[in-house]
């Protein structure tokens, strides 16, 4: 969870996504986390896609070996159903680690 409270959602996100990332990888190691978005950082504008980029972009040379594979999935309540948001999320993952044909 991003634990994204009333306050985060008015002030923004980013922070709270990067101290919830930072815990996730201390904490667990895992080798891929999957970042879905909210309807509520969807409709405030959150630019979660950039703040991803950003954050990636600290730690990828220094933990290259060790770094978890992070796959950003929109995924706003609003839009369709559980089904379709579990497709686009399931879709990520798979154009995230699937090579593409030759």
């Amino acid at each position: 969870t991003t634990a994204i409270s009333e306050v985060t959602a008015v002030m923004g996100s980013g922070e709270a996504m990067v101290a919830t990332l930072d815990a996730i990888r201390k904490k667990q190691r895992p080798a891929i986390i999957g970042l879905l978005t909210t309807g509520v950082t969807e409709v405030s504008g959150e630019d979660v896609g950039g703040q991803l980029r950003t954050y990636l972009a600290t730690w990828a040379d220094a933990d290259a070996d060790t770094a978890p594979l992070i796959i950003g999935v929109s995924t706003p309540d609003f839009l369709g159903g559980l089904s379709d948001r579990w497709a686009a999320a399931l879709e990520a993952l798979i154009r995230a680690v699937v090579p593409a044909p030759m």
